[in-house]
């Protein structure tokens, strides 16, 4: 996969490119090459460069964190709002109310029932 990204070559941009001294890959940023060769050849890096690569990759963290919160944001967003089209739409295709209506009722009726058939002592008893 490496080389399909490093193989792009855009030829109407004139960009810049930093070049691994050790294994001569290009990149579009320094701070793309700071990572890569703090990952590819550490051993090569002076205490400056170690420093640059220590910066460089936790920002790249923060930059992660960050896009792992908002992607997590946009499933949270899109599972509600899909529950909620999904009860309206139930509720709309459904006569909800008078079904909520109707267990209501036998509820109340199947109480009403057993309070009268139970016999309550009284005061008096």
């Amino acid at each position: 996969m490496d080389e399909l990204i490093t193989d792009f070559k855009n030829p109407e941009t004139d960009t810049e490119r930093f070049s691994c001294e050790t294994c001569g890959q290009e990149f579009y940023t320094s701070e793309l090459l700071i990572l890569h060769r703090g990952v590819r050849h550490p051993a090569t890096l002076d205490k400056v460069e170690q420093e640059q690569y220590r910066e460089a990759y936790a920002n790249e963290q923060s930059a992660i964190q960050t896009f792992r919160l908002r992607a997590l944001a946009v499933m949270i967003a899109l599972y509600f709002g899909v529950l909620f089209l999904y009860v309206i739409y139930a509720w709309l295709h459904t006569d909800a109310l008078s079904q909520a209506y109707t267990v209501i009722g036998r509820y109340s009726m199947w109480t009403w029932s057993v309070s009268a058939t139970i016999r309550w002592p009284s005061h008096g008893e």
